[in-house]
């Protein structure tokens, strides 16, 4: 602002002293600064279009590209389900992962579990809008499983019942028999969640084949997953 003063200052200077002619040119001057000015500011906005442009491009094609392999992950994830489903002759398996719920006012975090993935044998409910959000102490019994890294098998959840009653009480409302839960991790051996299979029409049991196979079925999830 100071400069430009300065210029305006100066001109009326040179048009005092020099009469027409310097009016003249002054205006000359004038005209060619706009015109420079101009020509400047519409280089500027080209190159701002052209930039915003491409970011927009880019954006879009990486968003583009996360979808795509959300979707070819969620195809994975349901698929490899659906074969546990048929293998154990389960009514209903599902995934639940913890997440991260936020903070205590001491700064310590707290973290939740939500079940994100469900597949169930034909005329089975749905319960997956029920684990949603829930305190990670929802499943303290079955959390001792996952830290330890081992398969929970409860061939009948009525011995559950002295074990951990909250437990018991959850599976007993979706008339779960038998129980078996699997923890995931990532590639550290960090726990990320567990998967749950549940026989409601009838009670299973499971043998060391059967454990194998969960065994591998839960590390390719992780990996699909992670």
């Amino acid at each position: 602002m100071k400069t430009i003063l300065l210029f305006i200052n100066g001109l009326t200077l040179i048009i005092k002293k020099r009469g027409l002619s310097a009016v003249i040119l002054a205006i000359l001057i004038i005209i060619l600064l706009w015109w420079n000015a101009t020509l400047i500011n519409d280089k500027y906005s080209f190159f701002k279009t052209e930039v915003k442009t491409e970011i927009e491009k880019e954006h879009s094609i990486e968003i583009s590209s996360t979808i795509k392999n959300s979707i070819n992950a969620d195809f994975k994830i349901n698929k490899v389900l659906e074969e546990i489903l048929i293998k154990f002759s389960a009514d209903r398996i599902y995934i639940i992962l913890y997440h991260n719920g936020g903070t205590f006012s001491s700064d310590i975090p707290f973290i939740k579990a939500t079940e994100i993935y469900e597949v169930n044998e034909r005329g089975i409910a749905f319960k997956i809008r029920d684990y949603q959000e829930l305190p990670i102490s929802v499943f303290a019994y079955f959390n001792k499983a996952v830290a330890l890294n081992k398969i929970l098998l409860i061939k009948n959840i009525e011995t559950l019942e002295n074990k951990d009653a909250s437990s018991y009480e959850m599976l007993k409302e979706k008339g779960v028999k038998s129980f078996v839960l699997i923890g995931l991790y990532d590639n550290k051996n960090i726990p990320l969640g567990f998967i749950g299979v549940e026989h409601i029409r009838t009670k299973y049991v499971i043998d060391s084949l059967d454990i194998q196979a969960l065994r591998r079925d839960a590390n390719h999830l992780s990996n699909l997953l992670y």
